[in-house]
């Protein structure tokens, strides 16, 4: 069997995908262009992981719209009694003060109390603190690198006390 890289290659040669040569390791695409910043590359991270978890998903969107607020990635696992459970991850590289983020915060428990948020931290230090100011009992909040699937005990819920856990405990 062809390994992957031939694979690519071979889908890139007949035009039924793009690549952009520049880049170490390769990122390959579909679309009129690629959007590579930083932040969408790691969401891009965020969502294998997701996916290696292995739970059934209904639908991915990116930047989906919500009445006043753009989640990173919005994925809408299919639960084990066939119900949906949307989920909205927010990716955080420091870039915004947590005064920001307590804003988001404010603005998806307008929207529903239900529906699961978790802030992906590539800082520790700023999910820390994050956690010391946002406190609703659908957020969660984890630091990209601590897992490599939503079955890692990475995660924490609101409040300061709360202990790593599961993402779906």
């Amino acid at each position: 069997p062809p390994n992957a890289s031939t694979a690519l290659k071979k889908l890139v040669e007949t035009a039924q995908i793009k690549s952009l040569d520049d880049r170490r390791p390769k990122i390959y695409f579909i679309g009129r262009t690629c959007n590579a910043t930083v932040h969408n590359l790691l969401i891009r991270d965020l969502l294998v992981k997701i996916y290696a978890s292995g739970f059934e998903i209904k639908s991915v969107k990116f930047n989906e719209t919500l009445s006043e607020i753009n989640p990173d990635l919005a994925v809408e696992f299919v639960g084990e009694d066939g119900t949906p459970l949307p989920v909205f991850f927010e990716l955080d590289r420091g870039t915004e003060g947590v005064a920001e983020l307590v804003k988001k915060a404010d603005r998806y428990n307008q929207i529903s109390q239900t529906n699961r948020v978790c802030f992906v931290f590539e800082k520790e230090s700023d999910m820390q603190l994050a956690r010391t100011r946002i406190d609703y009992p659908f957020v969660y909040f984890t630091v990209l690198d601590t897992f490599t699937s939503l079955h890692d005990e990475a995660f924490y819920a609101s409040g300061a006390a709360a202990t790593l856990t599961t993402f779906f405990r």
